[in-house]
């Protein structure tokens, strides 16, 4: 091996001499990739030379691996090769860790079908949003469980429900869509339903208290449309229209309610009537709703007018009061 090592180091040595003192010319091409592919092989052969022997085979594609990468990095790739072989071959014993591969413990695979019967048979533990996205998003996860987790929506909050249901939609499985698509228009026409119903009673209902609060659970019931993302485009802005009129029709009879005003005062943040939401947010203030339900929608359409010196005084003042955990980032941040 001390032969063919010495031979194809003068060969790359002539090789690369031809290179860096003749004229390119197409004699000096083809000298130098005779000179240099014999160097690879040969180099290729004193590299396995060096491998353990469980290593040098099989022998031909053990060959061609040296042999492809020497030739194609010339020079550089013989004595860094040589060097890396020669110094794990001197290293001495004791500097090389031992493990008994006896003595461990064979490792158990599971399958994603045994995990999936391991999660139905065990106790129900509680999944976040991003828990339930990432679970039904994974491309490893099986059919039956990405099934079972979108069946597991039917307990979260319908916001929550229909983000992921919509985004389930473009699902490659016709299986997850259709049950995507059957679980929205079920949460669709269950509102719907219940809008009718109030319809009802609302057109047959004197003028009243009763008929205030029918017009009340009328306008809640078409803002959960747009809140829960059931309705959109043109529908949306129609939600958005019918809710503010049967506000407007309770408040014509309970000018004090303060959750009607609140209400009202989503609606035309949602309709972009900035001006027209913070009057009545401020009014549902006055009427005696909790002033941390509204600051966060006055910050809002402060940010939105670019007024952020007073975004920071809004979040400022919800510093010491008890938020939601979602908009402590938010406080904390502008505050």
């Amino acid at each position: 091996m001390i032969k063919e090592g010495l031979l194809a180091f003068s060969l790359e040595s002539s090789a690369l001499a031809l290179v860096l003192t003749q004229a390119p010319s197409w004699p000096v091409v083809l000298s130098f990739i005779v000179l240099h592919g014999g160097a690879s092989v040969l180099g290729a052969l004193v590299l396995r030379f060096f491998l353990p022997p469980a290593y040098r085979v099989p022998r031909l594609p053990v060959i061609a691996l040296f042999g492809g990468f020497l030739f194609f990095v010339p020079f550089l790739a013989l004595v860094a090769a040589l060097a890396a072989l020669v110094t794990g071959r001197l290293v001495p014993a004791r500097y090389r860790t031992q493990i008994d591969f006896a003595t461990m413990e064979a490792v158990v695979f599971e399958t994603m079908r045994d995990r999936g019967q391991a999660s139905a048979e065990a106790p129900h533990r509680g999944y976040g949003e991003g828990g339930l996205r990432g679970r039904l998003a994974s491309p490893h996860a099986a059919l039956e469980e990405r099934m079972r987790t979108l069946l597991a929506l039917q307990a979260m909050p319908g916001r929550i429900t229909s983000i992921l249901l919509r985004e389930q939609l473009a699902d490659a499985s016709d299986d997850i869509r259709l049950l995507a698509y059957g679980m929205l228009d079920r949460q669709e026409k269950a509102i719907n339903d219940r809008i009718h119903e109030e319809l009802r009673l609302f057109k047959q209902l004197p003028p009243g208290d009763a008929h205030a609060l029918a017009a009340r659970h009328l306008a809640e019931l078409y803002w959960e449309l747009i809140y829960q993302g059931l309705a959109t485009g043109d529908l949306r802005r129609f939600a958005a229209r019918e809710s503010l009129r049967y506000a407007d029709a309770a408040l014509a009879h309970h000018g004090d309610d303060a959750g009607v005003h609140f209400l009202r005062g989503r609606v035309l943040h949602a309709l972009g009537r900035s001006d027209e939401a913070w009057s009545a947010f401020d009014q549902a203030v006055v009427l005696g709703l909790s002033e941390s339900k509204v600051l966060p929608y006055l910050a809002e359409i402060a940010f939105q007018r670019r007024e952020y010196a007073q975004v920071r005084q809004l979040f400022a003042q919800l510093g010491g009061r008890h938020v939601p955990q979602s908009l402590a980032p938010l406080v904390g941040y502008w505050s």
